[in-house]
């Protein structure tokens, strides 16, 4: 019975143990250095290895990014309240008048999603690389505290390895 039982566990055992390097790779795609090491780890202690994986492994930061503070929480809240509030009293001020004709698609976002109408955004379209970048790097170099950018990249390029662009890793 112990073989047979023996058996089943060389079987079974780097079969799941495989399962659980593809979880780690999975997980930890961004940081090359931090999945190899959790890759040892699983190749020396199979099963407990992924245990200490998911008890001390997972980057909190990661999961601090999506988390709403509950005062903030509280604010988007009663923003949205008072958005839906507003269209069904026909009385919501759209600074643009075109969005008037959006507004059943406005009200849908709000109560199924909870995401309120945001006015005043500023957007910069930059299809120039090179001008992108310099921005950037100017903007990091005079920040106080913090640069809050989004950006779209839609083709692969080595302007981020070019001279000058070692502030975008300080």
């Amino acid at each position: 019975m112990w073989t047979h039982l023996l058996e089943l566990a060389a079987i079974w055992i780097p079969i799941i143990n495989l399962l659980f390097a593809a979880i780690v790779i999975f997980l930890e795609r961004r940081n090359v250095g931090g999945t190899w090491a959790w890759l040892m780890l699983l190749l020396l202690l199979p099963f407990v290895g992924f245990l200490f994986y998911i008890l001390f492994g997972q980057n909190l930061a990661r999961r601090k990014v999506y988390r709403i503070k509950p005062r903030n929480e509280r604010l988007v809240r009663d923003e949205i309240a008072a958005q839906v509030r507003r269209i069904q009293e026909d009385a919501f001020e759209y600074q643009d008048d075109g969005l008037k004709y959006y507004e059943p698609l406005i009200y849908m976002n709000l109560v199924s999603s909870y995401s309120p109408l945001t006015q005043d955004n500023k957007v910069n379209v930059i299809a120039d690389g090179d001008e992108m970048m310099d921005r950037l790097v100017e903007r990091i170099k005079n920040a106080e505290d913090h640069v809050q950018i989004m950006s779209i990249c839609c083709i692969t390029s080595l302007l981020g390895m070019r001279p000058g662009a070692e502030s975008l890793t300080h």
